[in-house]
């Protein structure tokens, strides 16, 4: 994760969390910008481990796509399980 943090500039960072669902937004703020482990945000947040590891995954997927970076694609099978489907193959299944 920390691979991330050094790929987005502090700036950047904050715009993008304005954009996030809150809870995301809070938990990469918190992982990122405050250094909290992952476990002091459940419990700060009264959250298990597995649902903030869930947030903060799908909180740098957001981030990654919206700032174009080609590994979103390998955050959104982080979060999802599976490979996001193409537009092509999206409007063939319509």
């Amino acid at each position: 994760m920390s691979r991330f943090r050094s790929e987005i500039s502090e700036d950047d960072l904050q715009k993008q969390l304005k954009e996030l669902p809150a809870i995301n937004a809070q938990v990469i703020s918190l992982y990122f910008v405050d250094k909290k482990t992952i476990r002091e945000i459940a419990m700060q947040l009264q959250l298990t481990v597995p649902v903030i590891r869930r947030h903060l995954a799908k909180g740098m997927y957001l981030i990654k796509k919206q700032t174009g970076c080609k590994e979103y694609e390998e955050a959104y099978r982080i979060v999802y399980g599976r490979k996001p489907v193409s537009q092509e193959a999206a409007k063939m299944t319509v």
